[in-house]
């Protein structure tokens, strides 16, 4: 069982780096989705997958680029639910997928630090009738990228036919930049990105999402 949920979940988590630089190609998505509303001044900085399918579509303050963000950086991501074969395994062991994804991100964090990894708690939840799981930390050292470290707020939230990861992300910008702040986020940026996840919904289709 144990390499099963190895192999489902590399599976599932194939693809999560950041995504290089490119021209932006926005497309209309399909079917189940998330509503939601980016903070204001942040903008579409790179998206792909089909609109039906599988997708990424991150986000950055004006002024920002996905190589050298400093400020914020808020990613979504749609995959399809593994087969029901798979999903029937996960929930005889009494356990959840949001929860065995936001772990296995949380140990992929961990251990692509280069520095001192400070995690955050890991909650489950469900929340408009939706199973969901949020944890985050902070990475010391992340690369020339984030050479003051990086740390993110993660959420992953299972629907009807796909799981939805939310992502928020920062960097310091100089080695002491935040450094009197648990995780080096000030407390007003951490409940605003808790909040936005937190307003987040799922819909079955455009029509559905209107207010």
């Amino acid at each position: 069982m144990k390499s099963l949920m190895v192999a489902v979940l590399y599976v599932l988590l194939t693809g999560q780096a950041l995504a290089e630089e490119a021209e932006v190609k926005v497309f209309a998505i399909q079917g189940e989705r998330l509503q939601y509303q980016p903070p204001q001044g942040w903008k579409i900085a790179y998206m792909e997958g089909t609109p039906d399918g599988d997708y990424v579509i991150e986000y950055l303050p004006d002024g920002e680029n996905l190589a050298s963000w400093r400020t914020g950086y808020l990613s979504i991501r749609r995959k399809s639910l593994p087969s029901e074969n798979i999903m029937d395994q996960i929930k005889a062991k009494k356990l959840h997928l949001p929860a065995l994804v936001v772990a296995q991100l949380q140990q992929d964090a961990k251990q692509g630090c280069q520095g001192k990894f400070e995690a955050m708690s890991h909650r489950d939840n469900t929340y408009n009738n939706l199973y969901f799981s949020v944890s985050g930390g902070f990475c010391g050292k992340y690369g020339s990228a984030a050479p003051y470290g990086e740390g993110s707020i993660v959420a992953v939230v299972e629907a009807k036919a796909n799981f939805f990861t939310i992502q928020y992300g920062w960097r310091p910008v100089s080695d002491t930049d935040l450094k009197d702040y648990a995780w080096r986020i000030t407390p007003e940026n951490a409940e605003k990105y808790i909040k936005s996840i937190m307003r987040m919904r799922v819909c079955e289709d455009a029509a559905a999402c209107q207010p």
